[in-house]
């Protein structure tokens, strides 16, 4: 069972705790101290952020270079184009036998070389789209040239 009585006592303590620092002034520099701490603890984290878009994104890059190089060759390499030649030379037939000539297609099309190419695709336009929002709102500013950066920045020159 739950001595109510207990909790009443230390809320009463907790409450006179906080209520004796009414008088209480903090050091002159220790308001600016803790904010420098929490901005350059946040300047840190968006520079972290930023070196993993920036290095995904370079991945993503040279991934959808590589898979545009792979499905084209898989895309050449297949009958594909041979039998999406035979729409233009002879339409009748095609016209006439069309669910085996679209299933033909779909057999010939290299489905894993595209799923590869629109998944790196994909990747690349939402780091693109993450490294936009991130110049817009003004942190990459912020994560790369904090005040401190600026400081140290001037001194070494």
């Amino acid at each position: 069972m739950v001595n109510v009585s207990y909790y009443k006592y230390m809320d009463q303590i907790i409450w006179q705790l906080f209520h004796s620092f009414e008088n209480a002034v903090p050091s002159r520099g220790l308001v600016a101290s803790v904010f420098d701490c929490v901005s350059e603890a946040r300047a840190c984290r968006l520079r972290r952020i930023l070196f993993l878009v920036c290095t995904g994104f370079l991945v993503s890059f040279f991934g959808v270079a590589w898979s545009v190089a792979s499905f084209g060759g898989a895309l050449f390499q297949s009958e594909f184009w041979n039998i999406g030649m035979l729409l233009f030379s002879d339409f009748g037939t095609v016209f006439e036998h069309w669910r085996e000539f679209a299933f033909s297609l779909l057999e010939t099309f290299p489905a894993w070389a595209f799923s590869v190419l629109s998944v790196s695709l994909l990747a690349l336009f939402l780091l693109m789209e993450r490294i936009i929002v991130m110049n817009l709102g003004g942190m990459l500013k912020n994560a790369l040239f904090s005040e401190k950066k600026r400081i140290k920045f001037v001194q070494f020159f």
